[in-house]
Order: C-alpha cells, then sequence, then structure tokens
C-alpha cells in the first residue's frame, strides 16, 4: 500500500467522487492506509463510483471522457498494477511505446524516422474507433485471468474496470453520451487502464509483425511504415479485419482524416507532431493548445494582480518546452513567444504602466519572470 501511495500521481487538485483531495488523503495516510488494508484481508473493499470529467479536445467540439477515481480506489489499482505488471511485461512488444517505463512519444517518432531512412516511405496513418470506450470486457477479462494467476485480486481488477460515474446527471446532456455505462470499454483515467489497453492489444501487436508490418504504436494511434501505397493498403485490410474479428475493435475508414495513406516526405501528424521531410514539428493543434492557454490566462487583464498569471503562464511554457523539446520548434517559438510579448504588453498598458505602445522584449519577459520557449 505504502509503495502504491507513492507511485500515484499527486495532482492537488484531482478528486474522486467522494471530494476527498489527495491532500486530505495525505494527511491521514497512515488511518487510510490501515483502512483500505483491513477491508482487503476482509474481502469487503468495494470500489467507489468514478467522476466523469469532460475535457475539451483542443480545435473541435468533442470532449476526452476522463472517468477519476477516489484516491483511496487509485492506491488499491495501483497496488493492483504492481502485482499483475511482471505478468503482463512479457506480452509489450519492441514498437508499442505508449504506457511503457522509459519509452515516450520521442522514441515512437525516432522509430518512424528510423524506418523511412531504410525504405519504408509510405505511411498507414490509422485510429481505432472510441478505443477506450469500445474495449470488450468479456473478452479482456477471458485473455487476462489466463495470464495473471493470482485469483484472489479478480474481483478486484473486474471491479476497477467495470464501473459507472456517479455525476452522470452534473454532466451536460450533450456531453452525458461520450461516458460508458458500466461494462462498457475500459475508463480513461484509471490507473489499471493503459496496462490493460496494451495488453487487449497485444495480440494485434504479434500478428502485424507476424505477417512483416513495422508498426509504430501508441496506445490506439498507429502508423504501418510501408514500402509502396500496395503494402500500406494490404497493411489497412489487415488490420481492419483483424481487429474487428478479434478484438471487436472498428477502425476508422481509409481516406478519413484519422485513417489514410500518405507519402512520408509529404507529412502527416502523428501524436501531437507534424512528421515532414526526415523532420517532426509541433503540430498546429499542439500550438493552438497553449496560444488558447495564454490567451485564457490574460482575459479580463484590467485590474488583475500580474504575479498569478506569470505563474500560470510559466508553467504551460515550460510544460510545452519539455514535451518538444526533441523537435524543430523555430516558427512555433516565435508564435507562441509573440503572442505572450502582446499579452503582456497589453496587460501593461490596460493597467497604466506602460504608455509608449512599444512591445516588451524578452529580456523584459524574462525580469518578469516569463520564459521564452
Amino acid at each position: 500500500m505504502h509503495r502504491a501511495w507513492s507511485e500515484i500521481g499527486k495532482n492537488p487538485l484531482s478528486f474522486g467522487i467522494d471530494n476527498v483531495s489527495i491532500e486530505a488523503f495525505r494527511s491521514g495516510l497512515d488511518l487510510e492506509l490501515a483502512r483500505i488494508r483491513s477491508d482487503l484481508i476482509g474481502k469487503t473493499y468495494k470500489f467507489q463510483m468514478l467522476r466523469g470529467v469532460p475535457i475539451p479536445k483542443p480545435g473541435t467540439e468533442k470532449i476526452r471522457p476522463i472517468q477519476v477515481p477516489a484516491v483511496r480506489d487509485r492506491v488499491v489499482a495501483k497496488a493492483l498494477a504492481l502485482l499483475i505488471g511482471p505478468d503482463l511485461k512479457k506480452f509489450d512488444h519492441p514498437f508499442s511505446f505508449g504506457y511503457r517505463t522509459g519509452l515516450s512519444r520521442n522514441n515512437a517518432i525516432a522509430a518512424i524516422h528510423k524506418a523511412a531512412a531504410v525504405g519504408l516511405t509510405w505511411v498507414l496513418e490509422a485510429d481505432i474507433t472510441n478505443f477506450f470506450g469500445e474495449v470488450n470486457n468479456l473478452l479482456l477479462f477471458e485473455k487476462l485471468f489466463k495470464v495473471v494467476g493470482k485469483p484472489s485480486i479478480k474481483n478486484l481488477i473486474i471491479q476497477a474496470v467495470v464501473n459507472e460515474i456517479g455525476n452522470r446527471d452534473q454532466i451536460v446532456p450533450k456531453h452525458r453520451g461520450s461516458f460508458p455505462q458500466a461494462g462498457e470499454g475500459i475508463p480513461q483515467g484509471a490507473i489499471l487502464s493503459p496496462m490493460l489497453a496494451n495488453f487487449y492489444l497485444s495480440s494485434f501487436d504479434a500478428e502485424m509483425e507476424k505477417r512483416g508490418f513495422q508498426m509504430v504504436r501508441y496506445a490506439d494511434d498507429f502508423v504501418v511504415m510501408c514500402a509502396d501505397q500496395m503494402q500500406a493498403t494490404k497493411a489497412y485490410t489487415f488490420a481492419k479485419e483483424y481487429l474487428c474479428a478479434e478484438l471487436k475493435l472498428e477502425m476508422h475508414e481509409l481516406g478519413s482524416p484519422k485513417t489514410r495513406i500518405v507519402e512520408y516526405q509529404s507529412g502527416f501528424t502523428f501524436l501531437g507532431y507534424e512528421i515532414r521531410q526526415g523532420k517532426h514539428y509541433p503540430s498546429q493543434q499542439s500550438i493552438k493548445k497553449v496560444l488558447d492557454k495564454v490567451d485564457k490566462a490574460f482575459e479580463h487583464p484590467k485590474g488583475k494582480a500580474l504575479f498569478p498569471i506569470v505563474i500560470k503562464i510559466t508553467q504551460s511554457l515550460s510544460v510545452w518546452r519539455a514535451t518538444y523539446k526533441d523537435a524543430e520548434l523555430g516558427d512555433a517559438a516565435h508564435r507562441i513567444n509573440t503572442r505572450v510579448a502582446n499579452c503582456v504588453t497589453e496587460f501593461l498598458r490596460l493597467n497604466g504602466f506602460t504608455h509608449d505602445g512599444r512591445t516588451v522584449t524578452k529580456r523584459q519577459l524574462l525580469i518578469l519572470g516569463i520564459p521564452s520557449i
């Protein structure tokens, strides 16, 4: 339990349906863990319902239906993950990069460039339709419990996965339908879900490899690097048939924005990057996302204190810069830095700090504590 607690995320603003925050749980940590332990030993532990949180997808009206567990349930789920992780690790494939310790999106992008360098310059860019919401629970558990030889935790795993959100009525009607019912899919935002997602798709990985396809997969997004257009078409046909027949999943139709065949040199978008001509850049969507955060921070600036805005902006810029540190940042950095400078200048003007009309410089931003990209 203590190890599980030490390894879960500690976002201070995160809480479950019971409204118990990370800090509140931490303040009574020993007592909370003792209660969990007692319930587990007595086989009376029950997972609480999830808290549904609709997260907007940048540039669209769609949302990502995040389902947040209570803090105590996260501790138990993490303990379960620690127990079954070694059993599932052997199913990881070299071209699966998502949710794996020591691997990242940058490793996936490097694998794409490496494949193109040896002549695999046609790309099947693909996406599974509503993957987390469509995972077949019965099939998942059938596969999982053949591998995980720990009968005593079977019911806990099922409880962690087959769960309902407890605040459905509080979610605006247009977004309610995006949240699956209990027994449908695996909950986005839950600790076991990434591990189970990779395990569920591991047979797909194996079959693609067996047929000689060079795939790069990150969760439910994947590309297949091919020698020519014909091979890319064959990869699409096989992937679509296998996912439907064996895993009860659907791919977006070929030719749709999320599933298409393109040439590597022409460029395509994958995992928040635009990949073209041997280089990769932050995608337009990722740039828009950080620009929107800048604009949001400076909304209604008159009479506001600058210091809280500086903290918020600095955090956003630092996270974005760390995320794209291995990408070509020239144009993106210029756009973001210009937006920040203009917003700060307008803030200072509206609050009577400057009247000369000149835009603040990079050095002046740094003095204020705002770094450049």
